[in-house]
């Protein structure tokens, strides 16, 4: 299955939400939350390719750029 139809306009929404009326979950014990590093690009590139979120390591470049380097 192709999840990929550039046919559909894309559109940049921002949402806004209470998160103190969110419950706290742990993650197992053996899981942590990290923050993007630059080291990180090649596997975030190759995870967003096979999603096919983008069609070329160029516009991958590209969106890590605006979303992580700004």
């Amino acid at each position: 299955m192709d999840n990929l139809d550039r046919r559909i306009k894309y559109y940049e929404i921002l949402l806004s939400i209470d998160l103190s009326k969110i419950p706290t979950a742990l993650l197992p014990s053996k899981y942590h939350f990290v923050f993007y590093q630059d080291c990180d690009q090649d596997d975030w590139i190759k995870i967003e390719l096979s999603a096919r979120e983008f069609l070329t390591f160029e516009e991958e470049i590209k969106a890590l750029d605006y979303y992580f380097k700004r």
